[in-house]
């Protein structure tokens, strides 16, 4: 079996030809997307293609069902995600098998560098509903019919908790499924994050109101494929500021936003911006999730514009998106300061990403 290398990261043996997602993929994406779309945001192409980069995808059709692979030694960990337009049970048996043999090895062997220390273990209750568990050291968990360390396995991520049941029922294998909450993502009320209305955003309301007098220049726009340079630009002066290189995907989503820019014109996509004579103060990017959500996936103010950020935010969703019922505005990634600003907007939930872990029984 050969290992993943940077020209063919997927070349082992086997009957399955994984190839690059590319922008061009996108009406075979979409395809079978749109059979089931979820809420989780990172199954949303867009983002797919603006974050390739440090994922390095790969797609294959398997079962009717279109199974998309990641692996890049810089950035994550060798893994599948969840399958799109999964059907259920029956189809995710039969991508399993066809994987097993080809690729379980390679998780076993290939180095590990996430830390799984704020994982959450997720176990089935005496009722049949799902409970969580204090978190366990992988190495130290006993799996039942099923060897651990360097043992074959095959992982996915980015699972919606409705296609659980497909993993945990699979036959001949054992399971195990966790969630990192700093992955989780924040799920609101459009209605509210429109208007801002209720006593729990009096204070976004005041912002807007502050901003609208301070900036009484500042002009909203749709986003457009000509903005890309200004909001790349962006981008790349707050990660400075921050003290990030703008160029490593590690660090920051300036990378990822100069490649959804670059893709803009193939892209189904909507945003907004502000501009006070000519300059750009903030820009949001949005995708439409079937029917009733939709993804913010980057939502940036210039520095020493931060007042901006509520206004491109309501003003996108009043403008753009004046009916959607849900907004997905995406994780914190366990950084406070994020955290704290999602909270403040009083999500309705979070969606939290689950990761199967699946060894086959002896």
């Amino acid at each position: 079996m050969k290992l993943p290398t940077e020209k063919n990261p997927f070349a082992v043996a086997g009957p399955i030809e994984f190839t690059k997602l590319e922008v061009a993929d996108r009406d075979l994406y979409l395809k079978y997307y749109n059979r089931n779309p979820i809420y989780i945001s990172d199954i949303c192409f867009n983002s797919r293609i603006a974050w390739n980069g440090g994922f390095n995808y790969h797609k294959a059709v398997i079962a009717d069902t279109l199974v998309v692979v990641a692996y890049d030694d810089r950035f994550t960990d060798f893994h599948f995600a969840a399958p799109v337009g999964l059907h259920g049970s029956t189809d995710l048996q039969a991508i399993i098998d066809v994987l097993w043999d080809p690729y379980a090895a390679l998780s076993a062997v290939l180095p590990r560098k996430e830390n799984l220390q704020n994982y959450r273990y997720i176990t089935t209750g005496e009722n049949g509903e799902f409970c969580e568990l204090p978190v366990p050291t992988l190495a130290q968990e006993e799996i039942p019919g099923a060897d651990k360390g360097n043992s074959p396995f095959l992982r996915f991520m980015f699972v919606d908790e409705t296609q659980l049941s497909y993993f945990t029922n699979l036959k001949g294998y054992r399971t195990e499924v966790y969630y990192n909450p700093d992955y989780s993502d924040y799920f609101y009320d459009g209605e509210k994050m429109r208007t801002l209305a209720g006593k729990a955003l009096h204070a976004k309301r005041n912002h807007l109101t502050q901003f609208m007098n301070d900036h009484p220049n500042a002009v909203y726009a749709p986003l457009q494929a000509s903005d890309g340079p200004d909001a790349v630009l962006l981008s790349r002066v707050s990660a400075l500021a921050a003290g990030k290189d703008p160029d490593n995907i590690k660090q920051g989503d300036s990378p990822a936003i100069a490649a959804f820019f670059a893709a803009f014109p193939q892209l189904l996509t909507r945003g907004g911006t502000i501009r006070e004579n000519g300059e750009l103060l903030a820009f949001a990017a949005y995708s439409q999730n079937g029917d009733d959500c939709v993804f913010c996936h980057f939502e940036k103010a210039a520095v020493g514009h931060e007042d901006a950020y509520v206004a491109i935010n309501a003003l996108t969703l009043r403008n753009e998106f004046p009916n959607v019922r849900f907004v997905n505005r995406e994780e914190d990634i366990g950084l406070p300061h994020l955290r704290k600003a999602k909270m403040s907007y009083h999500p309705l939930k979070k969606i939290n990403k689950y990761e199967v872990w699946i060894y086959r029984l002896r």
